[in-house]
C-alpha cells in the first residue's frame, strides 16, 4: 500500500522568510527507503535571479499538499510558516490539508530533558542516525555557491529526514496513544477529533499505516 505520511525538513539561509531564501527541501514517504532532496543548486530549479527560490518552492509544494499527514520537528514554529510565507509571496493558493504531526509538540510535555532540540532527543533515544552540526559559515558559503558547502547542506538535510523518521517511530507510543490498529497492528494512528454519532460524542481514529478508520463512542 502506498504511504500517505510525508516526513520532511527544510534548510534555509535565514530564520525569516523575508530575509532568507529556501536552500533545499528533503522528504520521504514513511516506510519508503528513498529520500529526495531538491535544492536551488539544481539546474532544473534555477530561478530568474541568484536569490529566486520560487522554482524550489513550487517543486515541493504539491508534494506537501498531497500528503494526508506530514511529520516535522518544530515545523509549526519554523518550517511550515517559512514555506507558507513563500507560497503566499509566489501566489500559490493551495494550502496543505493533511494532519501536521510536529514531534516537538509531543516532546515538550512527554520528554523531561534538559534540551528538546532534535539532536538531543535523538541522542537520548539512541537513534541509529546522527544529526550533523549546523555551522553558520558553511551555510553562508553554500548560499554563495561554494560546492563543498552546498553538498554539506544537502547531506545534512537528507540525514535530518532519516533521523526524523526514526525519531517518529520511537515516539509513536506518545504521539499515537490510541493502541494498535485492528487491521495491521500499527501504532501510527491519529485522532481526527471528537464528533457526535447517533446522539453521543465519538472519537474518529485513523491508521496512517493502512488507512483504516475506527470510531470510538465516548
Amino acid at each position: 500500500m502506498t504511504s500517505t505520511t510525508l516526513i520532511w525538513d527544510i534548510e534555509a539561509s535565514d530564520l525569516k522568510a523575508d530575509w532568507g531564501r529556501l536552500l533545499c527541501v528533503g522528504y520521504k514517504w514513511q516506510g519508503v527507503p528513498k529520500v529526495t532532496v531538491r535544492s536551488i543548486w539544481e539546474p532544473a530549479l534555477k530561478g530568474r535571479t541568484v536569490i529566486d527560490d520560487e522554482p524550489l518552492l513550487r517543486a515541493f509544494w504539491p508534494v506537501l499538499c498531497s500528503a494526508r499527514a506530514h511529520v516535522t520537528y518544530f515545523g509549526s514554529g519554523y518550517d511550515l510558516p517559512f514555506l507558507q510565507a513563500k507560497a503566499l509571496r509566489y501566489r500559490v493558493a493551495e494550502v496543505p490539508q493533511g494532519r501536521h504531526i510536529d514531534l516537538y509538540r509531543y516532546a515538550k510535555p512527554h520528554l523531561l530533558l534538559r534540551s528538546r532540540r532534535l539532536a538531543n532527543v535523538m541522542r537520548f533515544l539512541r537513534t541509529k542516525s546522527e544529526k550533523s552540526p549546523v555551522e553558520g559559515e558553511i551555510w553562508q558559503l553554500a548560499e554563495a555557491g561554494d560546492r563543498p558547502s552546498s553538498k554539506y547542506v544537502i547531506d545534512h538535510c537528507r540525514a535530518d529526514v532519516v533521523g526524523l523518521e526514526e525519531t517518529y517511530h520511537l515516539m509513536a507510543p506518545v504521539v499515537h496513544r490510541w493502541g494498535p490498529c485492528a487491521v495491521c497492528g500499527s501504532l501510527l494512528r491519529v485522532s481526527n477529533g471528537i464528533r457526535p454519532f447517533e446522539g453521543r460524542p465519538s472519537r474518529r481514529i485513523w491508521c496512517q499505516a493502512c488507512g483504516v478508520w475506527e470510531r470510538r463512542v465516548l
